[in-house]
């Protein structure tokens, strides 16, 4: 776990404590190996992985109103375009006095 900045591992202050069957422990650990990760890297990695897209796919069912869209770079600097451009006030203007469709 590295943070953007310094690229130096982030200090971790919390502590998780699991029980693992031997079978568990070895696939883990097989895994972590062939990722070139410690068994810690790479249970955070998963762990925080799932609980993410879990958290990602609850806000898309919910009343939350934050939602995750992933996009090509070319189609971010289009969306970022378009919010940065002046609106064009006959369309301003039109969309205001258009009945919201709640109404």
């Amino acid at each position: 776990m590295t943070t953007n900045k310094t690229k130096q591992p982030a200090r971790r202050s919390g502590t998780i404590n699991l029980r693992v069957g031997d079978a568990q422990k070895e696939a883990i650990d097989r895994a972590a190996a062939i990722q070139g990760k410690s068994r810690t890297e790479f249970i955070l990695d998963a762990a925080y992985g799932e609980a993410t897209s879990f958290l990602l796919e609850a806000g898309a069912s919910s009343n939350d109103d934050r939602k995750f869209f992933l996009v090509d770079d070319a189609t971010f600097e289009a969306f970022e375009r378009q919010l940065e451009a002046e609106p064009d006030p006959l369309q301003l203007t039109a969309l205001l006095e258009r009945p919201a469709p709640w109404d």
